[in-house]
């Protein structure tokens, strides 16, 4: 099989699962998986697991799930709306005092 056909035929399964609702992380690793398994045989089951285990021990990952929780608990709480509703305005100076006050009429 031709580097355009693999390539072709790829690209044209990505399109047809993110088409029929997929989502883009499960639709990229299945399109690569299902490549691989075709492409290097029996072989070619380990790339994904291996390479899924390999981004889970990444240092810098680690990190992604504080930010996700972070931002969950800022939308919950309307702390983000707050702030947003105080930086536009025009009372930029009252920002840092936003949810910290007794009051939030200060903006």
């Amino acid at each position: 099989m031709s580097y355009e056909m693999i390539a072709l035929l790829m690209f044209s399964s990505l399109m047809l699962l993110l088409f029929t609702g997929q989502r883009v992380f499960a639709a990229i690793g299945f399109v690569g998986s299902a490549a691989a398994m075709l492409l290097w045989g029996v072989g070619g089951v380990d790339i994904g697991f291996s390479s899924a285990i390999k981004l889970m021990k990444w240092y810098p990952l680690l990190t992604l799930p504080m930010f996700i929780f972070m931002g969950y608990v800022l939308s919950e709480s309307r702390i983000a709306e707050d702030l947003t509703r105080c930086s536009t305005s025009g009372s930029a100076g009252s920002a840092v005092a936003w949810r910290s006050a007794p009051s939030a009429s200060w903006c």
